[in-house]
Parts: C-alpha cells; structure tokens; sequence
C-alpha cells in the first residue's frame, strides 16, 4: 500500500489473515500510517520518502488506515479469515475460483457496511449471485437517508 500523491495506493487490500502489508513512503514528505482498528490498531511512527514499513494482519476484520500528518489520506485492509477473498473490479464483478461447497459469502462496501449471502457451488458449476448494495446515485446508503 504506497502513499504517493499524499494517497494511499491502493486504497482498499484484501488480505488473508496472517499476511504482511508494506507501507512504502514514495512521497518527498513525512507519513506516519497508523490505525485505532478493532481487527488491527498500529502505529508505524513518522517515516522519510523511499522507507518502507510493514505490518502483519493476524486477526480477520476490517482495518481503516490513516496518516496523523495527512487528514485526507484513508485506506482499508480487509483481512479475510481464509485465502478466498477478492477484490470487485470496477463493475462490481469478482470470482472466487476452486470453491465447491457451501458457503455464507460476505461482502463489505466502505458506506453500507456488511452483506451476507448462503452459496453452494459445485466443481461441475459455479454460482452466480448478485448484492444489492442500498445506495443512491451519490453513492449515499438509502437507508440512512430515511
């Protein structure tokens, strides 16, 4: 996860528990990267540009990171509890091959928080599902505004 641009980069990982993020500063400024998280609380201290710090996620969750020097830099670490979690793309689309089974799937989203559905999927055929997530155009959680 890169802080260049006063940015995070990417904004959002998914990791599985047990795995190392590195923070490389690739700013000419200060960062210090740091969060108060239930799943993960850290605090990398103040780092110079081309210094990179790395921190390991043992606990499944969601991890919100911030920079004490930069306000508007924000970031999330899903740690999942098992290897199979993935990223949407941009479309909203995401495959978890090699899963046969029943399963309850979860999905987060930064506004509207957590979803869940039950799956069984074959070896002979996957599953197609969809989330409805409840936001308005600008990207407001329905519910909220009621």
């Amino acid at each position: 996860m890169n802080q260049q641009d006063r940015r995070f980069s990417p904004d959002l990982v998914v990791v599985p528990v047990g795995s190392s993020v590195s923070f490389a500063n690739l700013d000419p400024i200060f960062h210090n990267v740091f969060s108060f998280s239930k799943a993960k609380s850290f605090d990398l201290g103040n780092y110079p540009k081309d210094q990179t710090r790395i921190g390991t996620f043992s606990k499944a969750g969601i991890v919100l990171v911030d920079c004490h020097l930069h306000p508007n830099m924000s970031a999330v670490i899903v740690v999942t509890p098992n290897r199979w979690g993935t990223k949407a793309d941009p479309s909203g689309r995401f495959v978890l091959p090699g899963v046969p089974g029943t399963y309850t799937l979860v999905a987060w989203h930064r506004a509207a928080g957590f979803f869940r559905k039950t799956v069984r999927a074959t070896e002979a055929a996957g599953v197609s599902l969809d989330f409805i997530i409840p936001l308005d155009a600008d990207g407001v959680v329905e519910q909220a505004k009621r």
